[in-house]
């Protein structure tokens, strides 16, 4: 008899597509597993107006389930990495990290604009996002755009843009992949350049930390080259305590021990911006870490004394 293993995940289309990805992922490597998708409403979901920074930031995405599991409601919750915060419940943990097809934002722009890239752009276009990150290199790359707000799913966030609400949008290119958008992305921006959300565009799979039996089943198709990655840029985020709610963008690859890590940072006003790309061994990164992070918190405290 085959074992039943039930997977939590947000109802967004997204989500589901990401889910039934881990699911078969998982069925391929164990045949005597069945595993069922449990969809979950979460507050971030629910509410697709408020900007992110005023409903409590990433964590609206993620409690509702990682409450599932904690309750024994299902046995592996599915989250986008870079909705996870810093902080997290001691009973759970991360067990399993799937490499992205992408880790990129991508433009989609409006069709009156269609062979246009971020640098040519019509001075003062409006641009949808609810990023803070995304908003201050927008700030630091084309001044002159404006930014409005832009919440929603995917097809959302799209059809805002085709009726014209938008000049453009920004999205992760890896989203626009799973939906089958790739056509509507007018340019895929240099992440060293427009530097991407820590764990953007990584699935990753949370457990009980008592339950061996589930943490073995989403270690069946760990990616460890991206796990030493994304645990990586949660320590900085941990260390800084960080969400969504802070302009903050890391970029990291991994060579066989050699890192290149691309650190963007700003204060709320988005007036102060620094970015730094730092190399380095993987014996080394306690200590750049540390250094790197020691830097950040001075510069912050620095900017909000001004």
């Amino acid at each position: 008899m085959k074992r039943i293993l039930k997977l939590g995940t947000r109802r967004s289309t997204l989500a589901m597509i990401q889910a039934n990805k881990v699911k078969s992922a998982i069925e391929k490597e164990h045949a005597h597993v069945t595993v069922i998708i449990v969809p979950i409403s979460t507050q971030g979901d629910d509410d697709k107006v408020t900007p992110l920074s005023e409903i409590g930031g990433k964590g609206v995405f993620i409690k509702t389930i990682e409450k599932a599991l904690i309750d024994d409601e299902i046995d592996i919750a599915v989250h986008s990495l870079k909705d996870m915060t810093s902080l997290m419940p001691e009973a759970l943990i991360l067990s399993s990290f799937l490499k992205p097809e992408a880790v990129e934002d991508a433009l989609v722009v409006h069709t009156s604009h269609l062979g246009k890239t971020l640098m040519t752009l019509p001075q003062g276009a409006k641009i949808g996002t609810s990023s803070m990150r995304r908003k201050a290199l927008l700030k630091q790359l084309r001044p002159d755009l404006k930014t409005e707000e832009l919440r929603g799913n995917v097809d959302t966030r799209l059809k805002k843009c085709s009726d014209r609400n938008f000049d453009a949008i920004l999205l992760s290119k890896a989203g626009l992949l799973r939906m089958q958008h790739s056509q509507k992305i007018a340019e895929t921006l240099d992440p060293s350049l427009f530097v991407v959300a820590p764990g953007q565009g990584v699935i990753v799979l949370q457990t009980r930390k008592n339950d061996l039996y589930a943490q073995s089943l989403a270690a069946l198709i760990n990616d460890e080259e991206q796990e030493k990655i994304s645990r990586l840029e949660l320590r900085i985020l941990y260390v800084l305590g960080l969400d969504c709610r802070f302009p903050f963008g890391c970029y990291t690859v991994a060579k066989n021990s050699h890192y290149e890590m691309t650190l963007f940072w700003s204060d709320l006003t988005l007036k102060n911006r620094k970015k730094e790309t730092l190399h380095f061994l993987d014996r080394d990164k306690d200590s750049v870490i540390d250094a790197i992070t020691k830097k950040i918190k001075v510069d912050l405290d620095l900017w909000y004394t001004q």
